[in-house]
């Protein structure tokens, strides 16, 4: 009985390492647009117009406000390594370019082409009041009734 006992132990706490272990991997996942090779070939400067690189490539993620229209599709790909936050692996961006409604331009550009921003941690600071949780919901009693018809 002590040796199944010790057995059955054994495989839990191999268990229980084999999960600890694999929480440490990397994951990692794709964010934006997914940039399909094929689609995009189909797309021919000076012929192809805006309503048809919308029924290819869907929507982009970025339309340009003024002068000619621009379209921006942007993809990420991020790497997480257990609990910590994730770090940016890849970055592609394509820019569609347009022209009297026909594309004028296609670009790509990718990590090594892009400005590095930094990122501040700061937050903006609003005007009012700042409730604690607790403040939360002792201001919340008595405010969220059920109707009278459901107490019946």
């Amino acid at each position: 009985m002590r040796k199944m006992m010790k057995k059955i132990y054994n495989i839990i706490g191999f268990l229980l390492m084999a999960s600890c272990l694999t929480a440490c991997l990397k994951s990692t996942s794709w964010h934006g647009y997914n940039f399909d090779e094929q689609k995009i070939a189909q797309l021919k400067e000076k012929s192809t117009t805006q309503e048809k690189v919308i029924e290819v490539l869907g929507s982009p993620s970025l339309t340009s406000t003024y002068g000619d229209t621009v379209y921006f599709y942007i993809g990420s790909e991020l790497q997480r390594v257990a609990f910590l936050s994730p770090k940016i692996s890849k970055y592609k961006v394509m820019k569609i370019a347009f022209h009297n409604g026909k594309i004028s331009e296609i670009s790509h550009f990718q990590e090594s082409d892009l400005r590095k921003l930094k990122i501040i941690g700061e937050r903006t600071r609003i005007k009012g009041n700042e409730v604690n949780a607790i403040e939360q919901l002792i201001g919340n009693i008595g405010r969220f009734s059920t109707p009278k018809a459901a107490r019946q």
